[in-house]
């Protein structure tokens, strides 16, 4: 029988997991000019082991850090340093360009939508010839920002007209989208802490 993992995200409960918070790690080490371990990520971390080799293995086919010769157990150095994440496939081979999540967030922020922005109005406005953004999944963010409080109603929909949207007073709170993490909670990246309440399942088997 499998094991359903039950997690419960508190408001302003720093989520320490994902990419990002291993790569500030691996940064914080690169500007102390020193090497890190899978320890050393893993250690600080609420989060998989394995999630943290496998963004490891990446990295490292991409070129971004690189192994320290005769150490054990295994150390890296990172090569390329950057503020911002770095996005690489599984093979190595890196993610170019803005993601959609970033459009959609860029698009909310923006003066156009400050009298308010429908679905329709996202895809518009943020999909450009090499990143199209389908209505599904900017109806999905916006459903997830505004019970998260993010956004807030201006007007509402139904079946023959999309709802009207603008983002909540004090919610801008900075460049970078907020994240849905598959625990189906919102994790903001400018203030490194989960917005909003959720109970999310895991199925582990």
């Amino acid at each position: 029988m499998p094991l359903v993992l039950k997690l419960t995200a508190k408001k302003g409960k720093p989520v320490i997991r994902g990419s990002d918070h291993f790569w500030s790690v691996m940064m914080d080490h690169a500007v102390a000019d020193d090497s890190f371990s899978i320890a050393d990520i893993f250690g600080g971390s609420n989060t998989w082991k394995e999630d943290v080799k496998d963004f490891v293995r990446r990295l490292e086919k991409a070129g971004f850090i690189e192994r320290v010769p005769l150490m054990s157990p295994i150390r890296w150095k990172v090569q390329i340093k950057q503020r911002t994440t770095p996005k690489v496939r599984r093979d190595g081979t890196i993610v170019a360009g803005a993601s959609r999540l970033q459009a959609m967030w860029n698009t909310m922020r923006s003066p156009v939508s400050r009298s308010g922005f429908t679905a329709q109005d996202i895809v518009a406005w943020g999909s450009t010839d090499e990143l199209k953004i389908v209505k599904g999944t900017a109806l999905n963010y916006i459903t997830t920002l505004a019970s998260a409080g993010y956004l807030i109603q201006l007007a509402p929909g139904n079946r023959h007209k999309l709802a009207i949207w603008r983002l909540s007073p004090g919610m801008n709170t900075g460049p970078l989208p907020p994240m849905v993490l598959r625990t189906k909670v919102v994790f903001d990246q400018n203030r490194h802490e989960v917005v909003g309440e959720s109970i999310a399942e895991e199925e582990r088997v």
